[in-house]
C-alpha cells in the first residue's frame, strides 16, 4: 500500500515531518519523514498489513449508459404537468427519461 493511501484511508494528520492517525484509540505514528518524501514506520506497516483493500471501482456499460440518462417532467397532451397515478406505487408517471 502506498503512504498517501494509508494516510487517507486511517485519517492520518501530518504534523511535525511525521503522519499520525487514532486507531484503537491510541495516537499511531504511520509515516515519517525520510529524505524527500514519507515513508511508513513499522507501525505503519503493520496498520497498512492489517486494513482491508479498498474497493475497486468499476464503470461496466450498464453504469455509463445509466448515467447519461436524465431525467424530466412528464407532459399531458396539452402540455400541462402531468401527476403521479397513487394507485402504481412502483411507477412515477410524472416523471420521464430521456437521453442526454
Amino acid at each position: 500500500m502506498d503512504v498517501y493511501d494509508l494516510i487517507n484511508r486511517v485519517s492520518a494528520e501530518i504534523v511535525c515531518n511525521r503522519a499520525t492517525a487514532f486507531i484503537d484509540g491510541e495516537r499511531v505514528v504511520v509515516a515519517a519523514v525520510s529524505g524527500d518524501g514519507l515513508v511508513l514506520t513499522p507501525a505503519g506497516e503493520l496498520v497498512a498489513a492489517t486494513l482491508k483493500p479498498a474497493p475497486q471501482k468499476t464503470t461496466s456499460k450498464a453504469t455509463a449508459k445509466k448515467a447519461a440518462v436524465g431525467r424530466k417532467r412528464a407532459r399531458n397532451t396539452d402540455g400541462t404537468l402531468k401527476a403521479d397515478d397513487p394507485s402504481t406505487p412502483n411507477v412515477n408517471e410524472a416523471w420521464t427519461n430521456v437521453d442526454s
